[in-house]
């Protein structure tokens, strides 16, 4: 077992200069310390990261702004229309159920009378390949066949 296989096991990375892209540190094993293998990937971060800075700067604008229902219907659209390109560019998405939205989006007002409104908002990220085996068979004994079409 290599070395960075059993720092993995431990729960550590790897930080080393240079990296694969360059002349910087960088993490090398593409994990983070999660035990959970479903968002223990450094995709997973990277890609929750990236959706709640872009709310972030674009929700903004809302704050002392009356809640309307047009208000509502703003923000609302906003969100599912930044999720639905996400969507269109196979940035999130189900791998399993391709043509489910994988998003969802609704606005919270229970506590407007204290000014508080709030977007609740689930979205499926793709799983990433981190492994990919190839079965190759060769071998005089190997037998192919080609179909022309």
């Amino acid at each position: 077992q290599s070395e960075i296989a059993q720092i993995l096991q431990n729960g550590l990375d790897v930080i080393s200069l240079p990296s694969p892209g360059g002349f910087y540190f960088g993490a090398q094993t593409g994990k983070n310390l999660s035990s959970n293998l479903l968002i223990n990937g450094d995709e997973y971060t990277r890609n929750t990261n990236y959706i709640a800075a872009t709310l972030n700067t674009q929700l903004g604008v809302y704050v002392g702004q009356l809640m309307s229902p047009s208000e509502i219907q703003s923000v609302t659209i906003f969100i599912k229309s930044f999720l639905y390109t996400l969507w269109k560019q196979n940035k999130i998405g189900s791998t399993t159920n391709p043509l489910q939205v994988p998003y969802t989006v609704s606005i919270d007002v229970s506590q407007a009378a204290k000014g508080i409104q709030i977007a609740n908002v689930t979205v499926a990220f793709l799983r990433v390949i981190v492994v990919f085996l190839v079965n190759l068979q060769t071998g005089v004994t190997s037998i192919s066949s080609v179909t022309n079409q």
